[in-house]
C-alpha cells in the first residue's frame, strides 16, 4: 500500500459476512484469510 494512492475497491467482505453469519446463527464460511494491505490492530488494554 502506498500512502496517497487510490486503492482498488474490496473484492470480498469476509469480516462483514462472518459477523452477519454469527448474528443469525449460521456457520462462518471463511474461517481464515490473509491481509494484503491494511490490517486491524488490537488496542492494548
Amino acid at each position: 500500500m502506498i500512502p496517497g494512492k487510490i486503492q482498488a475497491p474490496a473484492r470480498s467482505h469476509d469480516l462483514r459476512e462472518a459477523i452477519e453469519a454469527v448474528l443469525v446463527g449460521k456457520r462462518v464460511k471463511t474461517l481464515e484469510t490473509h491481509a494484503i494491505a491494511c490490517t486491524i490492530k488490537l488496542a492494548s488494554i
